[in-house]
């Protein structure tokens, strides 16, 4: 029997970018019920964000979820 499965964070409806009230563009992750799991720190422009965005693709977890409670 497997476990549950973890997908990875490189979907690309995970990442959504918005700019702030200061016009500063930063992110926000979410999880793949729509809640948002996690936000980025605001960025400078918006190819930084990009590329912050691309790094967590890249470098995001990808192993499985295992409950131990």
């Amino acid at each position: 029997m497997h476990g549950p499965r973890k997908k990875p964070f490189r979907t690309r409806r995970r990442y959504v970018r918005l700019t702030s009230k200061a016009d500063q563009p930063y992110f926000v992750l979410k999880a793949g019920n729509g809640e948002i799991i996690g936000n980025s720190q605001m960025y400078a422009s918006s190819a930084g964000r990009s590329n912050r965005i691309a790094f967590c693709k890249t470098n995001g977890p990808t192993s499985k979820i295992v409950d131990e409670a």
